[in-house]
């Protein structure tokens, strides 16, 4: 029996938001992997109630063009449906990464979960 997979995000609800989480070091991940559980969570969020997005990148140090990619897409699927879409837990090669990309001048950054939630309501 072959194992499973290793999922690239996990993804949990916490009131009115989607709460995604890249899990581990995704460097090995193939960008198909990448491109089809974002497929699906894009799917899952024009399909629900939201408030918001939250990005919680507090399993991983590190954000590769595709994640940041994948990012992009969870923001625009947010904001299709008048969601928020916001980051947390990022670490400093993270937070470089997504200031390299001018994109801490779109989303909103907090320290943690907590706070990302506290800001959706």
């Amino acid at each position: 029996m072959a194992d499973k997979p290793q999922t690239v995000f996990r993804v949990e609800r916490s009131d009115d938001a989607l709460v995604v989480i890249p899990t581990g070091e995704h460097i090995g991940f193939q960008m198909n992997q990448v491109q089809h559980e974002t497929d699906s969570i894009v799917a899952d969020v024009k399909s629900s109630v939201l408030n918001g997005v939250i990005f919680d990148a507090g399993e991983t140090t590190y954000l590769s063009s595709t994640i940041i990619g994948a990012m992009i897409r969870l923001w625009e699927a947010a904001t299709e449906i008048g969601a928020k879409f916001v980051v947390c837990n990022l670490g400093d090669d993270a937070m470089s990464a997504i200031v390299a990309t001018r994109l801490d001048t779109k989303w909103p950054s907090f320290e943690s979960r907590g706070e990302a939630l506290k800001s959706l309501q």
